[in-house]
């Protein structure tokens, strides 16, 4: 995993989402101030550094996964540090 490979990543689904193929998608994740957080991760990233990525928005997003063909969107409802593996 590099960080241009993550960061290109990113700028791959925020165009989705603004006028690409997920500009219609409604998110089904929402923050406690109504916001719809959204994070990005690499299949080969560490499952601790998705977490604390996950965590840092407040543990509700919905999760963007690139593998090596396809990507996954997974909706994480919530998650506090204490709940953490």
């Amino acid at each position: 995993m590099s960080q241009s490979q993550l960061d290109e990543f990113r700028r791959e689904v925020n165009l989705a989402l603004a006028v690409g193929a997920f500009g219609d998608l409604e998110l089904p994740a929402t923050s406690d101030d109504g916001g719809h957080p959204v994070v990005v991760a690499l299949e080969d990233e560490s499952l601790s550094v998705v977490l604390d990525r996950l965590g840092a928005v407040g543990g509700r997003a919905t999760l963007f996964v690139r593998g090596p063909h396809d990507m996954g969107i997974v909706s994480v409802a919530g998650m506090s540090r204490a709940e953490r593996p």
